[in-house]
């Protein structure tokens, strides 16, 4: 049996690539094995949270070490106890500061023995010094020592409470690598400790100090070219693929070769279990961008990235990509505050005839006009620097629409279409489709015998989104005048929403998405509307993060350029405290997007299934540049639109 408890801020639907790899290669094997992954408590997840945390982002709040030592150990107790499954070997296989929790159950001797063999991935040695790099030199434990109340605290985008999480820290002596030390002394068991070459967060010459103390039981080190996050990723498979073969290899003393699932396995996986997680919904979008792009008291939000050096290689990257001249009209949609123009101008590379920054946020384009006019005046030129306010979010009844014409081939591809549509549900209803089905679907009228066929032809919930769905459609064609309730799917807005874009057909002749495709929740939608106002031959340049984006490198690159920056060379008005608490604050923002990405809110594409939606809305794939930190934790896509000859 495999234990895999979740990472910090994290639920054990994260890991589901490492179950699959683990069953897939020991069935073929046809070795049995069994993987155990739960939600922890007082954490995300499905698992029991305080009435006072129930909801984000508040889940972290009474979260802590000792809670998830006992979770561990009562998952071991269910071992000795359950009548279905007796586990011949245990092998704990921990992520991140999950470590700290394994050592605090591993003391006790009961439970050391029932665990043969423990595997730590991208696991933190101690608790001090990590999380002094993560909030910019803030001494989380020091503070406490100190008496300085933070209260509500956020690490990585979660808040805790942080005096008690402080105060557990302390008593369970997991603090510092001192004590990992004398840990590792006594743990008579063999440990693999597996880091990435690229996360910043744990310190390689720690992990090697504190496994080479001598101990009565063998110790490896393995270091894989990753950062600090894995998941879905080639990286995060590989290793998945490597942690497999450490298993077998200490279940059955023999190596194996193993075989990493396909992507298709994965990704219906990835769906499926991004169904079954409560949704994380967006309750004011304007709100949330509003603050991520501008922050809250006095400080720098998104602008802080324009001091990284690896943020401004992506800059770099799109200019060029752009090809820019005097005759091109530039249109930046999700430009904010507009970086990449300021980018543009600070170049000085030939402009644009005309630029127009479009953004969902009023206030941020303000901003940019407020940094950029001034020192630039050639953007006072008449029709040289446009600002244009607009929602790149489409009308959520299009993909209905385009169901209803018969552009969709099957309901199953609504699925990602239509948000609560769960994959399995769409698959349940296109196995059992029908004449009668199809005319229910398009919008005929559901009477009482049409409602009992489908009460006995699909269970409750299906049943409920065939209803949906045709309200949807009878909605769409205008045989219903108001917008109706829906049980089950969401469809926020109204039919009218957002059909068009407030731009000309082929006004533009390049156009920029930096870093924002992600953040929509039908791109395919709004890549055909960017379609249809780019002039024929323009081009569109997109970027996107990669998946599992790993923030410990360009964050620390960030730290350590403003820590040794002189005052003397600090922009104007922004001293170095304000620079540190701008980057402290950010990281977590970015952190809460990445979670945001985790439940499915968000997608972070890989160049596969990027080249895939541009296929879908007409466009072709040119170029691929990768680009953002090394290893470049994004890329970048140039495309044309496509023509009959394509």
């Amino acid at each position: 049996v495999v234990i895999v408890p979740p990472a910090f801020g994290k639920t054990k639907e994260v890991l589901f690539g490492l179950a699959l790899t683990l069953i897939e290669n020991f069935r073929r094997l046809g070795k049995p094995l069994a993987v155990i992954r739960y939600d922890g408590i007082r954490r995300k997840g499905e698992s029991h949270k305080d009435p006072e945390a129930s909801e984000p982002p508040y889940e972290m709040l009474n979260a802590s070490t000792s809670q998830g030592a006992e979770d561990i150990k009562t998952i071991l107790d269910w071992l000795q106890l359950n009548p279905k499954v007796r586990a011949s070997s245990v092998v704990l296989v921990t992520f991140s500061l999950s470590a700290l929790e394994a050592r605090v159950v591993l003391r006790e001797e009961m439970y050391r023995r029932r665990v043969h063999y423990w595997i730590s991935c991208m696991g933190s040695l101690e608790f001090r010094a990590m999380m002094n790099r993560i909030n910019c030199g803030l001494d989380l434990l020091e503070q406490h020592q100190l008496g300085i109340k933070l209260g509500l605290y956020p690490i990585l985008g979660n808040l805790i409470s942080h005096e008690p999480y402080a105060r557990d820290i302390i008593a369970n002596a997991v603090g510092t690598l001192e004590q990992a030390r004398e840990d590792m002394r006594h743990l008579d068991l063999p440990i693999t400790w597996i880091y990435g070459q690229h996360d910043q967060w744990i310190k390689s010459e720690f992990v090697r100090d504190v496994m080479s103390v001598q101990a009565n039981a063998p110790r490896e080190v393995i270091s894989v070219p990753i950062g600090h996050n894995a998941r879905t990723s080639k990286e995060a498979m590989r290793m998945f693929g490597t942690i497999t073969s450490l298993i077998h290899r200490f279940l059955h003393k023999t190596s194996i070769q193993t075989i990493l699932p396909s992507k298709k396995d994965v990704e219906i996986l990835r769906r499926a279990e991004k169904d079954r997680l409560p949704p994380r919904h967006l309750k004011n979008r304007e709100a949330y961008w509003h603050k991520y792009l501008m922050s809250d008291n006095d400080l720098l939000g998104f602008d802080i990235m324009a001091m990284s050096n690896d943020y401004q290689q992506l800059m770099h990257d799109q200019l060029l990509a752009l090809d820019l001249g005097p005759a091109d009209r530039l249109l930046d949609l999700g430009g904010g505050t507009g970086n990449f123009a300021e980018h543009l101008l600070r170049s000085g590379r030939d402009l644009p005839s005309e630029i127009t920054l479009a953004d969902l946020i009023p206030e941020a384009m303000k901003k940019a006009a407020a940094k950029l006019v001034t020192p630039f005046p050639v953007l006072r030129d008449p029709g040289r620097f446009n600002r244009l306010a607009l929602d790149l979010e489409m009308s959520r009844f299009l993909p209905v629409r385009r169901f209803l014409n018969g552009e969709v081939g099957t309901f199953e591809e609504m699925a990602d279409k239509i948000e609560n549509l769960a994959l399995e549900s769409a698959i349940k209803i296109q196995e059992d489709y029908s004449p009668r089905l199809h005319r229910i679907l398009r919008g005929e009228r559901i009477t009482p015998a049409l409602d009992d066929w489908l009460k006995t032809q699909f269970d409750l919930h299906e049943y409920h989104i065939i209803g949906d769905f045709n309200r949807a459609a009878r909605y769409v064609q205008g045989l219903t005048p108001e917008k109706p309730e829906f049980r089950r799917i969401l469809m926020p807005g109204m039919l009218e929403g957002t059909l068009h874009l407030p731009v000309k057909p082929g006004w533009y002749n390049k156009i920029l998405m930096s870093l924002v495709l992600s953040y929509i929740f039908n791109p395919a939608e709004t890549l055909r509307e960017v379609r249809r106002i780019i002039a024929p031959g323009g081009l569109l340049v997109l970027s996107t993060m990669r998946p599992d984006t790993d923030s410990s490198g360009p964050f620390t690159r960030l730290l350590e350029k403003i820590e040794s920056m002189p005052e003397s060379d600090l922009p104007p008005d922004w001293p170095k405290a304000r620079l540190l608490d701008s980057l402290r604050s950010f990281l977590n923002d970015a952190e809460a997007l990445s979670d945001l990405e985790e439940a499915g809110t968000f997608d972070f594409f890989d160049p596969e299934k990027l080249d895939g939606l541009l296929e879908e809305a007409g466009w072709k794939s040119v170029a691929s540049i990768p680009s953002f930190g090394s290893p470049p934790q994004g890329y970048i896509i140039v495309a044309k639109a496509r023509t009959a000859y394509d």
